[in-house]
């Protein structure tokens, strides 16, 4: 609240937003001074007894022009440039003015459609495996398009939430194909559920249910052998819609696996539709509560409570041996298979 405060008092003829939990968006039509805004943020750190550099923003300057922007256009172009600041998205040019990131956005959506349209897609599978039995417990399928030659996640290039109408296109083709093959797989590899990896935005459309069960009806395929990955999803104790749309799968009988460690503990009541599923510890949670004094025993706790609900706590895509053996040292006995 003091950070968002100080931003405040300094975007004087400027407008603040929170584009999400860690980073703040400022439009001011000029002269925003950043010593002053860092000197306040070294105050802030100073009455939180913080060290001196824990607040040290990582800061970047897009340029307005003059081209009118639709809202939705505007809201997309900034979390694409968030995106690409955050290195969340693969993007080789330079960030200089939101119309130019409009371009882009376009761009990139036309590459999607295409290779879509095209029936350039297919899905990825990554193995999921309880690593002290050596068995297979399940498979990650990640949906992947070919843009320009290269094989990739739409997520790499684009902001896929920020765009529902091209993530149900995506999401519901990828489906088809992943059910289709499942279909013609020998009996012993079907009897292992697949988790399609969905986009967040797709998840809360009416017309993916209704997709979901013809694609379903079509091959014949039960609900139970297909899950679904959700990532970034809302705080359970908050609800909304999209907790409503992940309890309707559940009640449809699809596995669910969601990356929100810390719920189990806020509103472990309202998260029985994860139970037979997964949760995930997201790398960046476990690389902080590991600085932390006590990270190691709060992460143990939270792995055992979600264990008590009937959940498995895996780990996927960690960034080297110091964390995989880390996962190791706290109990995650469940790991996804190496992106290749």
């Amino acid at each position: 609240d003091e950070v968002e405060a100080g931003l405040k008092k300094k975007a004087v003829g400027g407008t603040l937003g929170m584009l999400d939990e860690a980073s703040y968006g400022l439009i001011v039509s000029g002269g925003f001074d950043d010593a002053a805004y860092e000197q306040e943020l070294q105050t802030v750190a100073a009455r939180l007894a913080l060290e001196p550099d824990a607040l040290l923003p990582k800061t970047a300057t897009l340029d307005i022009d003059d081209r009118a922007l639709p809202s939705n256009k505007l809201q997309q172009a900034l979390g694409h440039s968030r995106g690409v600041f955050l290195g969340e998205i693969k993007d080789d040019t330079t960030l200089t003015s939101l119309s130019g990131v409009v371009d882009g956005i376009d761009h990139n959506r036309r590459l999607i459609e295409t290779a879509l349209k095209e029936y350039n897609y297919r899905v990825s599978a990554r193995s999921i495996s309880d690593i002290a039995a050596d068995i297979s417990l399940a498979v990650l399928q990640q949906g992947k398009v070919n843009l320009e030659g290269r094989i990739r996640q739409p997520d790499e290039i684009l902001v896929m939430p920020d765009h529902p109408d091209l993530a149900l296109l995506h999401d519901i083709a990828q489906l088809d194909e992943l059910v289709r093959v499942r279909m013609r797989k020998p009996e012993h590899e079907r009897a292992i559920p697949e988790y399609y990896q969905l986009c967040r935005s797709t998840l809360i459309q009416e017309k993916f249910f209704e997709n979901l069960e013809a694609i379903l009806q079509k091959y014949g395929e039960q609900p139970t052998s297909v899950g679904f990955r959700l990532m970034g999803l809302p705080p359970v104790k908050r609800g909304g819609l999209h907790w409503i749309s992940l309890n309707r799968l559940a009640d449809l009988g699809h596995p669910i696996w969601i990356d929100r460690l810390g719920d189990a503990v806020v509103a472990p009541k309202a998260l029985g539709c994860v139970k037979g599923g997964f949760v995930e510890m997201p790398v960046e949670l476990m690389r902080k509560l590991a600085g932390h004094f006590d990270g190691k025993d709060l992460m143990e706790k939270l792995i055992g409570t979600w264990g008590d609900l009937g959940v498995g706590v895996l780990s996927c895509d960690l960034p080297d041996y110091e964390m995989k053996t880390l996962a190791h040292e706290i109990g995650i006995k469940i790991a996804v298979e190496d992106s290749a």
